[in-house]
């Protein structure tokens, strides 16, 4: 029996090392659960913190300006603005499993699948809340689900944008 068998040599911890056993882990738990399970996906291509920051900003200022727009009865018809919302989140919802099926598509799906999802069902509950009040400028619940509406249905497009990226640049 040799020694090193029965008391292997310490790991050595450095920054390096412990990003690529990182990396091997994520790709391993990334190939064996969740809507990539066949792909392998390379580490460090995911941009998923960009994609969250970028839609959570971008968010909240267009929330803010439809929400300053419809408290100062700027938006005469916000009520269509919100079902355009809930249909675009509820046709976004059917065409996520068919949107698995583009080859080229494979790892950013597996990337942005949290955050799409995110955005669409918060779009979709948001909307419903919107569509079932009254929206009056004069209320503070209106206006709130103006805001929140607003705030989800665009967190849902940037989030999409940051999809499709990889597709139009695999394509061209």
């Amino acid at each position: 029996m040799n020694y090193r068998t029965v008391f292997p040599e310490p790991v050595l911890c450095n920054r390096k090392k412990m990003k690529r056993m990182m990396c091997q882990y994520e790709e391993s738990l990334c190939r064996s659960t969740g809507p990539c399970a066949s792909s392998a996906v390379p580490c460090g291509t995911c941009q998923k913190g960009i994609m969250v920051l970028v839609s959570i900003i971008g968010g909240i200022v267009f929330a803010a300006a439809a929400g300053l727009l419809f408290a100062n009865n700027l938006l005469p018809e916000v009520s269509l603005g919100v079902l355009i919302a809930l249909i675009s989140g509820l046709v976004l919802l059917g065409l996520l499993p068919v949107y698995r099926f583009v080859r080229s598509a494979e790892q950013s799906l597996c990337c942005y699948f949290a955050g799409i999802m995110f955005g669409v069902l918060g779009t979709i509950f948001s909307a419903f809340l919107s569509v079932m009040m009254t929206l009056d400028p004069a209320s503070a619940m209106s206006i709130a689900a103006v805001v929140l509406t607003a705030f989800f249905f665009a967190y849902m497009v940037i989030s999409v944008l940051f999809l499709l990226r990889p597709v139009a640049d695999a394509d061209a």
